[in-house]
């Protein structure tokens, strides 16, 4: 199979223009971003008035299709490299997508960079990530996809935590995190066509009036972490956002159940063999008493 290129498909327009980036399969087994970004890019009209570009992140774990190769890409960008990282994979592929990221900023001379990294999880249910700095909500709410705030304080080394604190660009730079889907669900990639199309909408000024507090909004409460060599089921049926009673067994983690400690929400349960979460749990946020 011929290597895909990292800057895999654009389309170049005005300098000093927006900038859309489209960062996709940072876990090699999650191809939506890549299939909608090449739908959506392909097709798109010669404009002046954005640029847009889709990076591909694990190209070496998405030619295998493994979630990752050594080490998990989006758990490793609060890592600094080392001689000791220097033979491992997802630290080479951080460096060409930092590389190449760069690159697109500086040749478009972006007056605004809109980021967005699209993935999909082992259970249904789509939902939006933002940053913990929460800028760009109107964009977001204009997604129209549940948000969830918080999740990033129950997972290290994110993509998002990277660029949302980047020091590179003086020009404004929003970045967020979007979970499209069931991976082999046909549905995930529609979902992933959206974000981006409503992406470009919002960027060329082609949007209509936001209707006011239309999107459910999250808020995370627990993270259930698993180490390397634990033993981790768990229990079948889970979807994204599915209400949980207290006291319900959720998983089988080395040997002991697992119960909810208390009525919730369920995000990303985990079913596929690697990861470092088996679950999270969630309330619905009332945004009319504040945040």
């Amino acid at each position: 199979m011929k290597k895909i290129k990292r800057d895999f498909i654009f389309k170049q327009g005005n300098s000093g223009t927006p900038l859309i980036i489209i960062l996709c399969a940072v876990h090699g087994n999650e191809p939506a971003g890549y299939l909608a970004a090449k739908n959506v890019i392909s097709q798109l009209p010669s404009s002046n008035d954005f640029s847009i570009v889709g990076i591909l992140g694990n190209i070496q774990a998405f030619h295998s299709n493994k979630r990752y190769i050594d080490q998990d890409l989006n758990r490793i960008w609060n890592i600094p490299s080392t001689p000791n990282t220097k033979n491992i994979i997802e630290f080479s592929e951080r460096e060409e997508i930092i590389k190449t990221v760069k690159s697109w900023v500086a040749k478009t001379k972006a007056k605004e960079v809109y980021f967005v990294d699209i993935h999909s999880t082992s259970a249904s249910g789509t939902f939006i990530i933002p940053s913990e700095h929460n800028n760009g909500i109107e964009l977001l709410q204009y997604i129209g996809f549940p948000i969830v705030n918080g999740l990033l304080k129950g997972i290290q080394g994110t993509t998002i935590q990277f660029w949302q604190n980047q020091t590179f660009f003086d020009c404004p730079f929003y970045v967020f995190g979007v979970e499209a889907g069931q991976h082999q669900d046909p549905e995930t990639i529609k979902n992933a066509i959206k974000v981006i199309e409503k992406m470009i909408e919002y960027v060329t000024d082609k949007k209509p009036q936001l209707p006011l507090c239309s999107t459910a909004t999250y808020s995370l409460t627990y993270t259930h972490l698993i180490k390397e060599n634990d033993n981790f089921v768990m229990k079948p049926g889970f979807q994204n956002f599915d209400y949980i009673e207290k006291g319900k067994t959720l998983a089988i983690h080395n040997n002991k159940e697992i119960p909810c400690p208390e009525d919730c929400y369920i995000l990303m349960p985990l079913y596929q063999k690697q990861g470092s979460e088996g679950f999270f749990l969630l309330r619905l946020q009332d945004l009319s008493m504040g945040q």
